[in-house]
């Protein structure tokens, strides 16, 4: 049942993805440069809208951001719509997102969440949420 869960949350991250990125998803190799602009366009809108602060979002360009740069931006988007569809609600992962946790030192998971060792971590903690495991 738990596998079952995570394959469909995993499913519906992957659907909203590809509906974002377009023929870009997964971004992966050259790729980089047609989903840098859909990535920062993303990040931009979930920004405008009110709903989460994004300070490490850059101003400039996509055309101006390097392979790394687009990496960590689709680690920050990914962790973003997995928050939403695990809390169902964006107001609520907002604020998961936002608030400081023990279990990270302290660290607000939406600053940590670009880089490569704790994308993982925070994808790993979301899974637990939708089981019910833990907040």
């Amino acid at each position: 049942m738990v596998g079952g869960q995570w394959q469909e949350l995993q499913g519906r991250l992957a659907m909203r993805l590809r509906a974002t990125l377009g023929a870009g998803y997964p971004p992966a190799g050259r790729r980089h440069e047609y989903v840098a602009p859909r990535i920062l366009a993303a990040l931009q809108d979930i920004q405008a809208g009110g709903k989460l602060s994004l300070p490490m979002v850059p101003k400039w360009p996509a055309a101006q951001l390097s392979r790394s740069d687009v990496a960590a931006l689709y680690r920050l988007l990914r962790t973003v719509y997995l928050a939403e569809l695990v809390f169902a609600d964006a107001e609520r992962a907002r604020y998961w997102l936002c608030a400081p946790k023990a279990r990270l030192q302290g660290r607000v998971p939406l600053q940590i969440a670009a880089h490569v060792e704790h994308a993982h971590q925070l994808e790993q903690w979301l899974m637990e949420i939708n089981e019910g495991c833990h907040r």
